[in-house]
């Protein structure tokens, strides 16, 4: 379990900037709301002050997500080497 938890981490911060990409194409392609949508919307009308908001925004959540997990990933494994050098 040690072990597979330390994988399961390194690969996080990849899955959840592909997870967030997927959304945003989901929201181009069929739905009515959402950052994706707002950005479809704002190219379509030359609105480029949403459109930057929303790619902030984007930017924004995919940071904040990255960091909670390198979070957790230190406080659930502290004992590995990498984060024993940092301490």
């Amino acid at each position: 379990m040690p072990n597979a938890l330390a994988w399961t981490f390194a690969s996080l911060p990849m899955a959840v900037s592909f997870s967030l990409i997927g959304v945003v194409i989901a929201e181009f392609v069929g739905s009515s709301t959402g950052l994706g949508y707002i950005m479809v919307v704002s190219l379509s009308t030359l609105n480029a002050t949403d459109m930057f908001v929303a790619l902030t925004v984007l930017g924004a959540v995919g940071v904040l997500l990255v960091f909670l997990i390198e979070r957790v990933e230190r406080r659930l494994l502290h004992w590995t080497p990498e984060f024993q050098n940092r301490l």
